[in-house]
């Protein structure tokens, strides 16, 4: 060592290595801390806007789910006469409505005047109430319905929402019926976002005043001036102060519904805090190089570009959408924790990309897998089995239900039947909505097709399929076929033969009368072979 120092070549290099490691190491750094910064903080803005979408979406599904419980209870009392609607029967179904949705704390049946005729707890004996001076009631009966936010219950104190829909009976008289709902059950669907720990929300009146916050809104200050910023017309963006993180970005829509404005703010932990943790280090990594030997000096180099070079590599791969790519390199202290901080950022990321990945290969009516990714399904079974089977069958008359029920009635068929067919298979069974009124289904055996088909056809013919209180009667055409694979397939001619010789014992199922179940042609795949006979008295199971 003695040597090495007294050497001016050494004294030279190590001094030249030193400043060139100090000089490259603190521009690499500089640089992938600045990038990787403001790649985090874009990234918080929009996992916060992702947030908030599906908040938004829930919400309205919500409200427009209290509003559908109404209209079907208003629906049902038009066909009462007065006396059945201030009696008994009347109040049955309230009660009944109220066991059904947990959510909603009272509905009420009030005439013309405001006068209350019904509601959960009548009795004979009971007092009459009225409702003439409340503002959804005076709008329901201009307007036929109304909604709007929520307001103090004058028994309970408690915030409640109301709903009120005008409607006639048979006799001609007008009433309105109104729903309550609490606004701890309307709490309910902020539960996801916050329990998670992706970050806080906010529940803000017209006036700008918090109704409610997330247990980790405590460090977030909002004031009139970040308040300032929110339009009460669409969604958008605002800066608020973190007592802990500084300014952070959130994200917001307003309700019109429920005037209510929902602000979602993106935990600065998840995202920002890697990236401080990122200078952190750089700057006691600078300390380090200016102290240690050129052994020493080399030695924290390659335990230093190693981690940085698979972080940059990791960060290229997410700009890529390349999510699998996780740090398992071992590092101790603070590059330890920031990569472990990235594959968790990583990973939430790729939960978040496989849950739009899964969206969009389902059908949005009957949440069954789409046609597209059917196909691909049936292309991976035919190259890792011996035999493939598939099951396709249709709804027979379907246009004549949409043409007499209405395509509400029609999409309502449509869920119902996804719903048996999910409950009538295993959990390996692949079954998809091809198209149409036409489902697919790959069995993961091959053996217990007729049976199957057989249960199908029967369970579908037995459920009720109701629609306004009305049982629409409806029956499927199966058809099936088997294809054996007896060498390495060929996907782009075997899965058409395979769907044309199943679509072809479809068709003869529903030319030969509906309501039914037809075998198809045997497949191999060096060829057809065998066909079936077309008489009708072929039937599976």
């Amino acid at each position: 060592m003695g040597n090495l120092v007294r050497s001016r070549m050494f004294r030279q290099q190590f001094i030249i290595h030193s400043l060139y490691s100090i000089i490259i190491l603190g521009l690499l750094f500089y640089q992938v801390g600045r990038q990787t910064i403001k790649e985090l903080e874009r990234q918080q803005m929009n996992l916060a806007q992702v947030y908030r979408d599906q908040l938004h979406n829930d919400l309205k599904g919500w409200y427009n789910a209290q509003k559908s419980t109404l209209t079907s209870f208003s629906l049902m009392l038009e066909t009462m006469d007065d006396q059945t609607l201030q009696g008994e029967h009347a109040s049955k179904l309230i009660n009944r409505v109220l066991s059904a949705y947990p959510q909603i704390i009272d509905l009420v049946i009030a005439d013309q005047s405001g006068t209350i005729v019904n509601h959960r707890n009548k009795t004979p004996t009971s007092s009459i109430g009225s409702i003439s001076d409340r503002s959804y009631f005076q709008e329901a009966l201009k307007n036929g319905e109304s909604g709007g936010g929520f307001f103090a219950n004058k028994k309970t104190g408690k915030l409640t929402m109301a709903l009120s829909r005008r409607f006639n009976n048979h006799q001609g008289k007008t009433y309105v019926a109104s729903l309550y709902v609490l606004f701890d059950a309307f709490l309910t669907n902020f539960a996801l976002f916050s329990n998670a720990g992706f970050g806080s929300t906010f529940l803000l009146n017209t006036q700008g005043q918090v109704m409610y916050y997330s247990k980790n809104g405590d460090y977030i200050t909002i004031d009139q001036k970040s308040l300032q910023g929110i339009s009460f017309e669409n969604s958008g963006f605002i800066t608020l102060e973190s007592n802990l993180n500084g300014s952070v970005s959130g994200a917001y829509f307003f309700m019109p519904e429920l005037q209510i404005i929902a602000l979602v703010v993106a935990s600065p932990d998840l995202l920002v805090k890697p990236a401080q943790q990122l200078q952190i280090f750089v700057s006691i990594l600078g300390f380090i190089a200016m102290l240690v030997s050129l052994l020493l000096s080399y030695w924290m180099t390659a335990q230093v570009y190693r981690p940085i070079s698979e972080l940059v590599h990791a960060v290229n791969q997410m700009a890529a959408s390349n999510y699998n790519h996780k740090l398992t390199v071992q590092a101790d202290g603070e590059i330890g924790v920031l990569i472990q901080s990235f594959n968790q950022m990583q990973e939430i990321v790729a939960r978040r990309e496989l849950s739009l990945k899964d969206t969009a290969q389902r059908d949005s009516l009957t949440n069954l897998i789409n046609h597209g990714t059917f196909l691909e399904l049936l292309g991976n079974a035919a190259l890792t089995r011996s035999a493939v089977s598939l099951v396709m069958l249709d709804i027979d008359h379907f246009k004549a239900v949409n043409d007499t029920y209405g395509h509400q009635a029609g999409d309502l068929v449509l869920k119902r039947l996804a719903e048996i067919l999910v409950n009538s298979l295993r959990d390996r069974d692949i079954v998809a909505r091809y198209g149409g009124e036409e489902f697919a289904i790959i069995p993961y055996n091959t053996g217990y097709e007729p049976m199957l088909c057989e249960r199908l056809r029967r369970n579908v013919e037995l459920a009720d399929f109701i629609y306004n209180g009305i049982k629409i009667p409806i029956t499927i055409s199966v058809g099936w076929s088997t294809i054996e694979i007896t060498d390495k397939p060929d996907c782009d001619v075997l899965c058409p033969a395979l769907i044309a010789a199943t679509d072809e014992a479809l068709y003869k199922a529903k030319k030969n009368g509906r309501n039914q179940v037809l075998q198809g042609k045997s497949l191999s795949s060096l060829g057809v072979i065998s066909p079936v006979c077309d008489d009708p008295e072929n039937l599976a199971g």
